[in-house]
């Protein structure tokens, strides 16, 4: 058998590189041999759903991605990294995340930005209607209840200012609440001046005051829901 021959029966399937013998090809690590042993992980998964959903957003082709092209694709890594960083984000509403980013013309290294999110949640409360922000923070509000064993309309009177700052950011806890509740005056008395600022373009007075005037049958069916819960 000649050298060539030899090097033929041992070389890469994904790279095409050649080797002496078995055992090197089996510790040959290419880029794209690792991608497709990386296929069964939550993130590779997501991050080819991912991929499959920009293309059907940007692109008139009507074939579906495969996961051979997500591995050829010089974007995977950025992905994977969204990926990652939707499931440590676990962004409200996500799929309404993804094609924000998507169709907005957010550029790739951005995906991942606090700031491109904060944008996000701007643009999800000013356009929901009343009934989904109620929704999602009464069920934001129950569960960290239920979690502490306190009592849902004590709600406002316990949860941390810093927790409290952290859900508003992340819009779990809707405008339509924090402004109609009449327990939440027991978390506005509690915010620092710090944390003050750090909400105050998600639930800016001004403009929540004109949507409210413009909404009055929206705000009676929050206050009638908010006091059935109790808050």
């Amino acid at each position: 058998m000649t050298m060539s021959k030899a090097l033929q029966k041992f070389s890469c399937g994904f790279c095409k590189k050649a080797f002496m013998n078995e055992r090197t090809l089996s510790a040959h690590m290419c880029v794209k041999k690792r991608r497709n042993i990386e296929e069964g992980t939550v993130a590779s998964r997501m991050g080819l759903e991912l991929f499959r959903r920009f293309y059907v957003l940007n692109t008139p082709t009507k074939t579906p991605k495969t996961f051979d092209d997500f591995i050829d694709s010089r974007y995977y890594t950025s992905f994977i990294k969204l990926a990652r960083f939707l499931m440590d984000l676990r962004p409200v509403d996500q799929d309404r995340f993804i094609d924000f980013l998507f169709q907005n013309g957010v550029k790739e290294g951005d995906w991942c930005k606090e700031k491109i999110y904060n944008v996000y949640v701007l643009d999800l409360l000013s356009k929901e209607p009343a009934n989904r922000g109620l929704e999602r923070s009464i069920k934001t509000i129950s569960e960290w209840t239920e979690e502490k064993t306190v009592p849902l309309n004590e709600f406002f009177a316990n949860v941390s200012p810093a927790e409290a700052t952290h859900m508003i950011k992340m819009g779990r806890l809707s405008p339509w609440v924090l402004y109609l509740a009449e327990s939440a005056d027991a978390l506005w008395a509690r915010l620092s001046e710090e944390q003050a600022e750090m909400i105050a373009e998600v639930i800016d007075p001004k403009v929540w005051r004109t949507r409210f005037t413009l909404k009055k049958d929206d705000c009676d069916f929050a206050r009638e829901i908010l006091k059935e819960a109790g808050l």
